[in-house]
């Protein structure tokens, strides 16, 4: 599947437009453009300055009196608002901001460098309050507790990148391979079909103790493996057992184990498929 990393790069390249522009005296222009979405109660700072949580940023300025020589505009997020680019640095100075914690990006359009608001960068994002069937553009931000069930070929909106359906992740659901998923889920059944542009579905179970897994699936944390065969549920891939950790516990010996748990002994154990020995942790208080 169309998977694109760097979508919330700052790219060396437009570093160098950055770098450019300010030798040629036209930095007030790149970077100071007004955007039509910018929200009123907008503000400007350092980048090593921490924002309030759900706030974007929507431009990048000059700015003499930061390190870098670069500001930030920052405005609450909202419905269609074009924001910039981000990572978590831009030359060598932290970004204390995150993506806005319950949106994602609905489209991508492109702008003249010379008249972007972000530092020459010629793609700009807009964003939206994430919602049932929701399509966001490949590699967008996937807010907590949401996956995605189906890939949409391009329509334009996002260039040319896929689209990935969005729905709330509840038992029973059927995901795309790559799609995130809560710790409190697991990955119940592997399906192969190609409605996500891959050959595999995942379905996702809640976790429970003694919740059967496949091999594929995170262990949430504080659960250990102890056992393993091939169901058939999990089509390639082993069926993992897994329980909540608990003093005396035995597990597989490719199990995780959890904090303030350690290995105090090897034991015979025959319930982990190819192998005949498992370990038995101790809680260390």
């Amino acid at each position: 599947m169309l998977r694109i990393k760097s979508l919330f790069r700052f790219t060396s390249s437009t570093c160098l437009v950055f770098a450019s522009a300010f030798l040629l005296g036209a930095i007030e222009n790149l970077c100071a453009s007004p955007q039509s979405s910018t929200a009123s109660d907008s503000y400007t700072v350092c980048p090593n300055v921490a924002v309030p949580p759900n706030y974007a940023l929507i431009a990048i300025n000059a700015e003499t009196g930061c390190p870098n020589l670069l500001s930030f505009t920052v405005a609450p997020a909202q419905s269609s608002l074009n924001v910039c680019n981000l990572s978590e640095t831009i030359g060598g100075a932290p970004i204390r901001m995150p993506f806005p914690a319950d949106y994602y990006v609905q489209n991508i359009s492109q702008v003249d460098q010379l008249r972007s608001p972000c530092a020459g960068a010629t793609s700009v994002y807009m964003i939206q309050p994430v919602s049932e069937g929701a399509t966001a553009c490949s590699g967008s931000h996937i807010p907590d507790g949401w996956s995605f069930t189906a890939s949409i070929p391009g329509n334009g909106s996002c260039g040319t990148m896929i689209r990935n359906e969005l729905h709330q992740s509840v038992d029973g659901l059927r995901i795309c391979q790559g799609s995130p998923y809560p710790d409190s889920f697991v990955i119940g059944a592997v399906e192969p079909v190609a409605a996500c542009d891959v050959q595999e579905r995942y379905v996702l179970r809640p976790t429970t103790d003694g919740v059967q897994a496949c091999a594929n699936s995170h262990v949430p944390a504080g659960y250990v493996v102890t056992g393993a065969d091939r169901s058939g549920q999990c089509s390639n891939y082993q069926t993992l057992t897994m329980h909540a950790a608990y003093d005396g516990v035995v597990v597989c010996t490719f199990s995780p184990i959890p904090d303030r748990y350690v290995v105090a002994a090897t034991v015979s154990y025959n319930g982990c498929q190819d192998w005949n020995t498992a370990y038995q942790l101790r809680y260390i208080p």
